[in-house]
Formats: C-alpha cells, structure tokens, sequence
C-alpha cells in the first residue's frame, strides 16, 4: 500500500489541485478570477493526466532488485538470477547472475589463494547485461589462470558511498582467508559515479555508519528528495538541479576517492587502482593511479555498458599496468 501512494502520490496531488480549481470556477462569480480558476484547472487537470500516463508505463527499460544489503549473509550459497534487457521492444540481453546473499557477484577464482584482488564500483564492474564468465573480474581471474581470489563487490546503480560502506566494515574477510592479502583494489567510475551518490529513485546510495544508514547531505536535498516522486519533475526538472549540483557531487566523489585511498592504505596496506571510463576526470591521474578508458565496445547502440569483449581487452590492461608496477 505504501509503495503504491508513493508511486501515485502526484497523481493525487495534482488531481486534487485540479479539484480544488474547479470548485472555485464555479463558486467564483467575478469574471477574471473564474477565468483565471478555469486556466489553472485545465493546467493542473494537463499535468495530472501527464503525471498519471508517466506513473502507469513508468515500469524501468531494466527491470532490477536494487535492494541488496552489503552486510547481510544469513547463510552460504548463492542467488541464481535472471536479468532481461528489453528497449524499443528489442531484448538487449537475457542472461544469468550468480551472486551471494549480500548481492557480491560470483566469480570463478581460487577463493583459497593468499593473493586476494577487490574489484569496486557500478554496473560497469559488475557487469550488466552479461554472463558470469562475461565480466572484468572474471577475465582478469582467466589471465591470472584463476590461481588468485577475486571478489567483485561492484553494485548495479551504486557509487563511492557503498565503496566506503564495503571499505569501513569486515565483510570481505567473510570471502577470502585470514592469512590471503588483498593486493589491489580496483574501482570504476564513469560519467554519472558523482550524482548516484546522492539519487532519490531506485537504489539510495546512502552512508552505512554505527549500524545504521545516513542519508548524504546536497544543496537543496530535500526539495529534490520531495518533488522527485512526480515523474514529470523527474523527467523534465530533476536534470536540471543535477546540473546545478554537479560541482558539488565531483567535489564529493574526489573527497570519496582520497578516503578510500587512505582506508585501502592503511587498513588493508594495499594499492589503490581507479578505472575510469571515458574523458572525464582527467585531473585524477597527478593524485592517484588511474588508467583511462575512453573508447570501449558496448553492449549494444542502446545500451552504454561494456561489451565482454571490452571488458576482456580491459582485463589485459589492467594485468599489464600491475605488472609493470611489479604489484602482480
């Protein structure tokens, strides 16, 4: 019941308006003010029919569970899930995800070996729209002659603040052994990492800290956080606030981005690799160690992730730019 007011409540917000309008239209007896009663009803009576269309075929292009809670695992096992991609009536992709309790992916690796390598971020690392023998974790555990324990924590829709959350806590020594190092972790961002930090639909990429989450603070938060259940503000003014907030959101990634070093560091005594997909950031590369990757293969025309075959290539580079590191 609470999800479907929270789906509709615009809708009944601004049928109510519509209402209210024209009520006084026909209670009002002076002209100007019934015509400007009149206006405002057939506006409002537009907007609610708009606000409702939008709320009935809002259904995602991507039907996803962002639900995933990075601490809970109940028991052992896995989750078998899958995914279809479907846009203009075309299926983009239609395969498997074999993750743990806690949404982690599974990938096949030595999970007794004492080399552990981390792989952090969004969908770009986990990889959406493929196979479980179709990800950047995977290929780079292929190269390795998966001799070495990977675990790709990545999230679908997450950013640095699910990072963090991962980084603060223990929940990766639940997926290798005492005695196994982590030598590297590596995480992704990509043209939206900065806003998800702080998004309203879908996942929340909220702050995990003394066992309870914490919702991050942005100029204008709740405004945005109110107004951003109608589909119309969504869609037509939601953009243009994230814009306004840009700065604010890549002061907080990078601010994000030097935590993480420290924590990874210090914590864990490990090196910190960020893959960064397309020509964004650039002034990255003079504070931490960064490869770029500005041209990779997608999916598909209508969908921007990582094809297998980019997320192959990208394997090579990264085991290659270790190497040269003498990490690996």
């Amino acid at each position: 019941m609470i999800d479907f007011i929270n789906s509709y409540l615009f809708v009944f917000i601004f049928f109510i308006i519509f209402l209210i309008f024209l009520f006084l239209s026909f209670l009002i007896k002076n002209k100007i003010l019934k015509k400007i009663s009149i206006l405002f009803s057939s506006f409002f009576l537009s907007i609610f029919l708009a606000e409702l269309v939008l709320s009935i075929v809002n259904d995602k292009i991507y039907k996803y569970d962002y639900s995933e809670n990075i601490f809970q695992l109940e028991d052992n096992g896995f989750i078998e899930q899958t995914h279809k991609g479907i846009k203009d009536n075309q299926v983009i992709f239609d395969v498997e995800y074999k993750k743990y309790k806690n949404g982690f992916r599974y990938t096949k690796c030595n999970e007794e070996s004492l080399n552990t390598y981390v792989f952090m971020g969004c969908s770009f690392m986990f990889g959406w729209g493929l196979n479980d023998d179709e990800t950047l974790p995977y290929y780079f555990s292929q190269i390795t002659n998966f001799k070495n324990n990977i675990i790709n924590c990545a999230y679908i829709g997450r950013s640095s603040n699910t990072a963090l959350n991962i980084l603060n806590s223990n929940i990766l020594d639940k997926f290798k052994t005492e005695k196994s190092d982590i030598k590297v972790f590596v995480y992704n961002i990509m043209l939206h990492s900065a806003m998800r930090n702080f998004q309203f639909i879908g996942n929340i990429d909220w702050v995990y800290k003394d066992g309870n989450y914490m919702e991050p603070k942005q100029p204008y938060g709740n405004i945005l956080k109110y107004f951003s259940k109608s589909y119309i503000f969504y869609y037509v003014f939601l953009d243009f606030f994230n814009k306004f907030n840009q700065s604010f959101y890549d002061d907080y990634l990078i601010q994000s981005l030097y935590k993480m070093k420290d924590i990874i560091e210090h914590k864990y005594n490990s090196h910190f690799l960020i893959l960064v997909y397309g020509d964004i950031y650039n002034e990255l590369n003079d504070k931490f160690d960064v490869i770029y990757i500005k041209n990779f293969k997608t999916i598909s025309d209508k969908d921007g992730h990582p094809s297998s075959q980019a997320n192959k290539t990208t394997a090579n580079i990264i085991f290659n730019h270790l190497k040269e590191k003498n990490i690996i």
